[in-house]
């Protein structure tokens, strides 16, 4: 699917209210686990010496951070009753979800 024309009416959620309030939830949701494994990554790093096992955990921190970023800017847009489809396509792409279109 190409990217909408400059000046083009922005599409809504193709989807019923109830089916939008379940997915905003589960974001939402989601956005609290990721709060707390980066909470509980963090603490461990506080309590590690090994440098090896530190980078490790680094890694998974960043990734985590990553995800909650992810989930916030989604939940924000499934909490609006219009969104640009380009804003959906850059949030994935940026994260690269979804190749980018041709």
């Amino acid at each position: 699917m190409r990217a909408r024309e400059a000046g083009a009416a922005p599409v809504t959620l193709d989807t019923d209210t109830a089916t939008a309030i379940e997915l905003h939830q589960k974001i939402k949701q989601h956005v609290r686990v990721e709060e707390e494994m980066i909470n509980q990554v963090k603490e461990i790093l506080g309590m590690v010496e090994d440098d090896r096992v530190k980078e490790i955990l680094k890694y998974i921190l960043r990734d985590e951070e990553r995800h909650h970023s992810i989930l916030w800017r989604l939940f924000n847009l499934v909490d609006r009753d219009v969104a640009a489809y380009d804003e959906y396509l850059g949030l994935f792409q940026k994260f690269m979800v979804v190749p980018p279109e041709d």
